[in-house]
Protein backbone atom coordinates (compact mmCIF):
# COMPACT_ATOMS: atom_id res chain seq x y z
CA UNK A 1 0.00 0.00 0.00
CA UNK A 2 1.15 3.57 -1.18
CA UNK A 3 -0.13 4.62 1.84
CA UNK A 4 2.18 2.48 4.22
CA UNK A 5 5.38 3.19 2.31
CA UNK A 6 4.39 6.97 2.57
CA UNK A 7 4.58 6.17 6.34
CA UNK A 8 7.55 4.78 6.24
CA UNK A 9 9.36 7.48 4.81
CA UNK A 10 7.67 9.97 7.12
CA UNK A 11 9.09 8.10 10.59
CA UNK A 12 12.32 7.54 8.80
CA UNK A 13 12.64 11.27 7.86
CA UNK A 14 10.47 13.50 9.47
CA UNK A 15 9.46 16.46 8.01
CA UNK A 16 10.17 14.55 4.44
CA UNK A 17 6.39 16.45 3.12
CA UNK A 18 6.59 19.49 5.01
CA UNK A 19 7.57 21.35 1.78
CA UNK A 20 10.45 23.10 3.61
CA UNK A 21 14.33 22.51 2.76
CA UNK A 22 14.64 21.23 6.42
CA UNK A 23 12.29 18.44 5.74
CA UNK A 24 15.02 17.04 4.33
CA UNK A 25 17.56 14.42 5.64
CA UNK A 26 20.23 16.01 7.23
CA UNK A 27 18.69 19.35 7.01
CA UNK A 28 17.97 20.09 10.85
CA UNK A 29 14.98 19.86 13.33
CA UNK A 30 11.53 20.37 12.43
CA UNK A 31 8.30 21.80 14.98
CA UNK A 32 6.76 18.87 16.06
CA UNK A 33 3.04 17.88 14.51
CA UNK A 34 1.76 13.89 15.31
CA UNK A 35 -0.25 13.49 12.04
CA UNK A 36 1.46 11.45 10.01
CA UNK A 37 -1.40 11.05 6.66
CA UNK A 38 -1.47 13.34 4.50
CA UNK A 39 -3.33 15.89 6.82
CA UNK A 40 -3.54 19.12 4.02
CA UNK A 41 -4.86 16.73 1.22
CA UNK A 42 -6.87 14.31 2.88
CA UNK A 43 -9.56 14.53 0.81
CA UNK A 44 -8.05 15.20 -2.33
CA UNK A 45 -8.42 12.98 -5.14
CA UNK A 46 -6.36 13.91 -6.87
CA UNK A 47 -3.04 13.66 -4.10
CA UNK A 48 -4.64 10.06 -3.50
CA UNK A 49 -4.11 9.24 -7.35
CA UNK A 50 -0.45 11.13 -7.27
CA UNK A 51 0.61 8.65 -3.74
CA UNK A 52 -1.29 5.61 -5.12
CA UNK A 53 0.87 5.96 -8.66
CA UNK A 54 4.11 6.96 -6.83
CA UNK A 55 6.83 4.48 -7.69
CA UNK A 56 8.40 3.65 -4.23
CA UNK A 57 11.11 1.48 -5.30
CA UNK A 58 14.57 2.42 -6.36
CA UNK A 59 17.81 3.91 -4.95
CA UNK A 60 16.38 5.24 -1.36
CA UNK A 61 18.09 8.88 -1.57
CA UNK A 62 16.31 9.09 -5.00
CA UNK A 63 13.11 8.02 -3.72
CA UNK A 64 13.74 10.27 -0.90
CA UNK A 65 14.09 13.43 -2.97
CA UNK A 66 11.32 11.95 -5.08
CA UNK A 67 9.07 11.73 -2.24
CA UNK A 68 9.83 15.74 -0.91
CA UNK A 69 9.49 17.15 -4.37
CA UNK A 70 6.27 14.96 -5.30
CA UNK A 71 4.48 14.15 -2.05
CA UNK A 72 4.41 17.48 -0.31
CA UNK A 73 1.21 17.52 2.53
CA UNK A 74 2.91 20.40 4.32
CA UNK A 75 3.20 17.54 7.47
CA UNK A 76 5.77 18.16 9.43
CA UNK A 77 6.00 15.24 11.04
CA UNK A 78 7.91 14.26 14.58
CA UNK A 79 11.20 14.71 15.06
CA UNK A 80 11.60 14.89 18.65
CA UNK A 81 13.88 12.17 19.76
CA UNK A 82 12.01 9.74 22.29
CA UNK A 83 14.85 9.48 24.76
CA UNK A 84 13.57 10.88 27.79
CA UNK A 85 10.29 10.51 29.99
CA UNK A 86 9.23 13.62 28.92
CA UNK A 87 9.74 13.00 24.57
CA UNK A 88 7.92 10.01 25.52
CA UNK A 89 4.72 11.14 27.13
CA UNK A 90 4.52 13.67 24.90
CA UNK A 91 4.50 11.21 22.10
CA UNK A 92 1.75 9.43 24.28
CA UNK A 93 -0.49 12.35 24.45
CA UNK A 94 0.17 12.85 20.47
CA UNK A 95 -1.10 9.21 19.60
CA UNK A 96 -4.44 9.74 21.66
CA UNK A 97 -5.42 12.49 19.64
CA UNK A 98 -4.85 10.04 16.33
CA UNK A 99 -8.07 9.49 14.29
CA UNK A 100 -8.63 6.25 13.41
CA UNK A 101 -6.99 6.39 9.96
CA UNK A 102 -3.88 7.40 11.54
CA UNK A 103 -4.07 4.50 13.96
CA UNK A 104 -4.86 1.92 11.28
CA UNK A 105 -2.03 2.62 9.09
CA UNK A 106 0.28 3.11 12.20
CA UNK A 107 -0.70 -0.38 12.93
CA UNK A 108 -0.47 -1.88 9.57
CA UNK A 109 3.23 -0.33 9.16
CA UNK A 110 4.37 -1.68 13.13
CA UNK A 111 3.14 -5.01 11.98
CA UNK A 112 4.79 -5.16 8.73
CA UNK A 113 7.91 -3.70 10.13
CA UNK A 114 7.87 -6.25 13.58
CA UNK A 115 7.31 -9.50 10.94
CA UNK A 116 10.60 -7.69 9.09
CA UNK A 117 12.51 -9.40 12.50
Amino acid sequence: QPEIELLDKKIKFPCITSGAAHGRPGNGACPINYAYNNTHNDNSVAYRRILRDFDFSGDEEDVIDRVAEELDDHDEGECEHLDDERAWAKWRRGFKIMNDYDNYHFAVYMHCKIREF
